[in-house]
């Protein structure tokens, strides 16, 4: 293939890469049951990083494979490209390392935490 995958998406390079960081944020996002502490855990962990871009490698080749006899083709927009490549990189959210994610997991996950009465001064509440 000769062209890469960011000029067959029609984006730059720095639009790929945001592309590709937003992938990874909300993959990372849906695997930590809206906790901050774990999804910051998760994205900080160079483990899960190595895994989730071994996948996406994997994805990605398979997109190549799917889209390599229609480089050439004038029927084919970047619309069609995007739709393929979406297609094939959103399955890495069917799939997550357990154990690597369970090691990200706080230990203090579901303990209910107990804080003073903080007052809040707003244009509403002005007591």
């Amino acid at each position: 293939m000769k062209k890469q995958i960011h000029e067959l998406l029609g984006f730059t390079p720095e639009q790929y890469g945001n592309y590709i960081e937003r992938l990874w944020l909300n993959w990372a996002e849906a695997r930590c049951a809206n906790n901050p502490i774990w999804w910051q855990n998760i994205i900080s962990s160079p483990s899960i990083n190595r895994w989730f871009n071994a996948e996406l490698e994997m994805n990605e080749q398979r997109f190549i494979q799917k889209v390599r006899r229609y480089e050439n083709a004038d029927t084919i927009t970047t619309v069609d490209y995007v739709k393929c490549y979406s297609d094939c990189v959103n399955d890495i959210f069917n799939i997550y390392p357990k154990p690597l994610i369970d090691a990200a997991k706080p230990k203090n996950l579901g303990e209910v935490y107990h804080f003073k009465k903080i007052i809040l001064m707003s244009p509403i509440n002005r007591n």
